[in-house]
């Protein structure tokens, strides 16, 4: 990584609530992932197809639900900005979210407080900056203040405006 790159990292807050819930739900899927699998080893005979089905759909489940504890106990977002790119990355999830956007692409950089009290509630609220581009909106910031959104934009747009780039002119 290059000294004139501008790394900003922001921490997701756990939402205990609903993390707890996945977890008590992720154990109960692994004791029926036990039952079915001692079924499976002790009378195959009596195992069908549907319930491969099952156990396969409960393996799964399993995954993407430890995916989700994990982002929400260890998890944060970061954004990098270089000369060319700015790349956005979810950190500590099994699926890793990676998206590189090239800076000439970038219309405007705002701050939006605007999330539905639904999506924050599950963690899924997009962020409080929105970077426009292609008329399409990339956010970031989840669960930053409005005061610490601002400020972080001002970096954004300043490094930004080093560039001779058609928004930032």
């Amino acid at each position: 990584m290059k000294g004139k790159d501008l790394k900003i990292e922001s921490r997701i807050n756990t939402r205990w609530f609903i993390t707890i819930f996945v977890l008590i739900w992720t154990i109960l899927c692994l004791i029926m992932i036990g039952v079915l699998t001692y079924a499976f080893f002790t009378s195959p005979s009596r195992i069908d197809g549907f319930l491969i089905l099952v156990l396969i759909f409960l393996m799964v489940s399993v995954f993407i639900a430890s995916n989700y504890i994990s982002w929400q106990l260890r998890g944060k977002e970061t954004l990098t900005l270089n000369e060319k790119k700015m790349m956005f990355r979810n950190e500590y999830t099994f699926f890793k979210n990676r998206f590189d956007l090239d800076i000439e692409l970038i219309d405007k950089i705002q701050v939006i407080d605007n999330d539905e009290f639904v999506s924050k509630f599950w963690g899924v609220s997009g962020g409080k900056i929105v970077i426009e581009y292609l008329g399409r909106n990339k956010r970031f910031g989840k669960d930053i203040s409005i005061k610490e959104a601002d400020k972080i934009a001002n970096q954004l747009r300043s490094k930004l405006k080093t560039n001779t780039y058609k928004a930032y002119q």
